[in-house]
């Protein structure tokens, strides 16, 4: 397995396994994934897919911006080589896991404090999650955070900002694949 895809790929089975324990945790709580507003429909697909548009507009004006104003605020890893079926799973684990956790089980945890401190903590635990991609990194994703809280929030489904997650993953990685 080359060194793109195998690193990709434990990640996926580290969201499924934390994923696994959430939704564990969940249960004990009486909590499943509809307490959250996961719930998937035609309908919210399409949300998701206008969502995905909007994202990428915010995105990439952002990181035009973000470019211009620190051009040295990027440590994005090369993943060079990555195999189809390891974009797919990125594509499809990933947004669920990031989706399911940093909206649906932070701000239901946390919105008896108020939701603009659920959505706040939100919008951060993703930025800070992304750090790994230097401080730019750090700003967009929290940018993009923001768009998906405040969907959710307004929506209070899950399924837009995890389809809207899963094209920009998708769109993202596949010029990184090895032909």
């Amino acid at each position: 397995m080359e060194g793109g895809s195998g690193a990709l790929l434990f990640v996926v089975v580290h969201e499924l396994l934390v994923l696994a324990i959430l939704l564990w945790i969940g249960r004990i709580r009486k909590w499943s994934p509809a307490t959250f507003g996961l719930r998937v429909s035609w309908e919210l697909t399409g949300t998701g897919i206008l969502l995905a548009f909007c994202v990428a507009l915010v995105a990439g004006v952002a990181a035009s911006v973000l470019s211009v104003l620190n051009p040295g605020g990027w440590n994005v890893p090369a993943h060079g080589g990555i195999t189809l079926l390891t974009i797919l799973l990125v594509s499809l684990i990933n947004p669920v896991f990031e989706e399911f956790t940093e909206l649906g089980y932070v701000v239901y945890s946390l919105q008896r404090f108020g939701i603009g401190f659920a959505l706040c903590a939100s919008v951060c635990l993703r930025g800070l999650l992304h750090a790994y991609g230097g401080f730019n990194a750090v700003l967009l994703n929290g940018m993009i955070g923001l768009v998906l809280a405040l969907t959710y929030w307004r929506l209070r489904q899950l399924w837009p900002p995890i389809v809207a997650h899963s094209i920009i993953n998708f769109v993202s990685l596949i010029p990184l694949m090895h032909s």
